[in-house]
């Protein structure tokens, strides 16, 4: 794992941390912005690519609450259902949440 240290500004730094390919063979580049002196970013560098290491560092973009539900719901209701099986609880409390309607967009017709 490489890592190096970019100057940015008067006591700004990036640090950049390279972890592999993805399926693409596109170089997996982690970044993160400190400020301090030099030293300080050398010793802030080998702490990120520690954590880069041990996945402690999540890449992409950070979802909203909403899409994480989403996401994550399927395995909840899935779950819930299988406590339900093992007769852990008596129903699945997950069967009786109702999705939100969609809102239909207003349109405005100008004469």
């Amino acid at each position: 794992m490489v890592g190096s240290i970019e100057k940015r500004g008067k006591d700004s730094y990036r640090l950049v941390c390279t972890n592999g390919y993805d399926l693409n063979g596109k170089l997996i580049k982690h970044t993160k912005t400190i400020h301090g002196t030099k030293k300080d970013a050398q010793i802030e560098l080998a702490k990120f690519v520690a954590d880069v290491q041990n996945g402690l560092v999540i890449e992409g973009k950070s979802l909203k609450f909403s899409e994480f539900t989403e996401i994550w719901n399927r395995l909840l209701r899935a779950m819930l259902h299988r406590a339900v099986y093992w007769q852990l609880i008596v129903s699945n409390p997950a069967e009786r949440v109702q999705s939100p309607k969609a809102r239909k967009p207003k349109f405005c017709i100008f004469r």
